[in-house]
């Protein structure tokens, strides 16, 4: 059974979450790529949300791995983040994520 929450215009149904999640989940630019290959065991759409998840990762690169998971999706959704009015490039953010975590 899909469950489904709606808040305001952004539906959160199991489809959003398993996609969601396997963002959060690829660190790299490949994992992401990963995550949208229908022929990948690491596909979204095979996520089984009722499954355990235990972090095998710092809290930060856990914390940055979901950032970058969510921006990612909004990004590909075309959904826009504003800041102070002006429009924020998510792509520009997801990129300076990648090159920090590569500086560390």
């Amino acid at each position: 059974m899909e469950n489904t929450v709606q808040h305001q215009s952004l539906e959160l149904n199991d489809d959003l979450l398993k996609e969601i999640f396997a963002l959060s989940t690829a660190s790299t630019d490949y994992e992401v790529n990963l995550a949208y290959d229908a022929k990948n065991e690491d596909f979204w759409q095979k996520e089984n949300l009722n499954e355990v998840y235990k972090l095998g990762q710092q809290k930060r690169e856990y914390a940055l791995d979901s950032l970058r998971g969510v921006l990612s999706w909004l990004n590909r959704h075309n959904y826009e983040i504003h800041q102070e009015g002006q429009k924020v490039d998510l792509s520009n953010i997801l990129n300076t994520l990648v090159q920090k975590e590569e500086e560390e």
